[in-house]
C-alpha cells in the first residue's frame, strides 16, 4: 500500500495506513525511537500530524520518541460526510476504535516503552475515556484537555435542542448553529496563542493540502462531545497513572473549572495553571511554552530518569 503523504520538514520515521475495526481508514506515524520510551499523542479537534513535528523534536532532547495519528474525520484519515470540512462524529466511542488501532500500531512497531500518553483538547476527553476504558500507560499529561466547553447555559441548551430536532429528520451532520468551512484564524484576539510566528506557522501548515483543514462542527459532534464531557465528569479520576494536567489563566475553548475539579481528586496528580497562557500551550511563546515543558520534563523523569 502507498504510504500517505507527509507535508514538510521532520517526516516521522514511518507514516502509514491503519485501520480501525469498522473499516475507517487512519494516518498514523511514528518519529525516530527514543531510549528513554514513547510519547502517545492524542491531538484535538482539528489537527494533524504535520502540527506536531516541533513537539517531536522537543521530547526527542528529553531522549523520547513520539506517535500519533490523525483521528477520524479530520487530518487525511478517512472523512466522514461527503462534505470534508464538516467536523463529524456519530458518537465520541467510534475514537475509541481509533485508539485501539493506534495502540495496535504503536505495538507492531515495537515502539520503546514506558509509553506515557500526551493528550491535548479533544485528545483529552478522548485519552481519559481511555484509560477509563482499561489503557494504563506509565504517566499522562493532559494539556487544556476538553473536559467540559465553554459555552453560556443558553448556547447549551440550544445545542442539544439542536441534535434532539434535527437527529429524526437526518440533519443532525450539518454545521451547528454559527458553524461554517474553516477560515484562516487572524492573530488579533485569537483563542489559541499569543505567539503570533507559531499561529503563522500553523496557518502556513495548512495551505499544503485542503485537507489539512478542517471547518466547524457538526451538529451530532457538539451534542456527543457535551455528552461525553458529562459522562467524563461524573466518573472518580482513575487510578493508578501519575497525570499532569495544565491550562492556562487565558483559557476561551475549554472549562478550565472542569480540569481544575477533576484533576483535584486525581491520586498522584499534579495540576498546574499557567498564567497568561491561551488554548495551544505548546504553542505559546517560550516564556509560558517553558513553563509547561518544565513540568512535562519532571514527570518524564519520575517515569524514566
Amino acid at each position: 500500500m502507498t504510504p500517505p503523504p507527509f507535508y514538510g520538514a521532520d517526516r516521522p520515521e514511518d507514516i502509514r495506513w491503519i485501520t480501525a475495526a469498522d473499516g475507517k481508514r487512519l494516518r498514523a506515524g511514528h518519529w525516530p525511537k527514543g531510549q528513554k520510551g514513547t510519547i502517545l499523542l492524542f491531538t484535538g479537534r482539528t489537527e494533524f500530524l504535520e502540527k506536531y513535528t516541533d513537539a517531536a523534536q522537543t521530547f526527542a532532547a528529553l531522549g523520547w520518541g513520539m506517535a500519533s495519528l490523525d483521528w477520524r474525520g479530520q487530518g487525511l484519515s478517512a472523512r466522514l460526510l461527503e462534505d470534508p470540512q464538516i467536523g463529524h462524529v456519530g458518537d465520541f466511542s467510534e475514537y475509541q476504535r481509533d485508539v485501539d488501532a493506534f495502540l495496535d500500531y504503536c505495538a507492531r512497531c515495537d515502539l520503546p516503552k514506558p509509553w506515557v500518553m500526551f493528550a491535548h483538547s479533544m485528545g483529552g476527553a478522548i485519552g481519559l475515556r481511555a484509560l477509563h476504558n482499561g489503557f494504563r500507560p506509565a504517566a499522562a499529561v493532559f494539556s487544556a484537555p476538553m473536559w467540559d466547553i465553554q459555552l453560556s447555559p443558553v448556547l447549551r441548551i440550544l445545542a442539544k435542542l439542536a441534535y434532539v430536532i434535527a437527529k429524526p429528520i437526518g440533519l443532525a451532520a450539518r454545521y451547528a448553529p454559527t458553524q461554517g468551512p474553516h477560515e484562516p484564524m487572524v492573530f488579533e484576539g485569537n483563542p489559541l496563542t499569543h505567539d503570533q510566528a507559531r499561529l503563522d506557522w500553523m496557518k502556513e501548515q495548512a495551505k499544503a493540502d485542503p485537507l489539512l483543514t478542517l471547518g466547524g462542527p457538526s451538529i451530532s459532534w457538539v451534542y456527543h462531545a457535551l455528552t461525553e464531557c458529562q459522562a467524563l465528569a461524573a466518573l472518580p479520576a482513575p487510578k493508578g497513572v501519575p497525570t499532569l494536567g495544565f491550562v492556562g489563566t487565558d483559557e476561551r475553548v475549554v472549562s478550565r473549572e472542569r480540569i481544575a475539579e477533576i484533576m483535584a481528586t486525581w491520586p498522584d496528580g499534579q495540576f498546574l495553571e499557567i498564567e497568561g497562557a491561551a488554548h495551544e500551550v505548546l504553542m505559546e511563546t517560550d516564556p509560558l511554552r517553558d513553563q509547561a515543558l518544565r513540568a512535562i520534563a519532571q514527570i518524564l523523569g519520575r517515569v524514566a530518569p
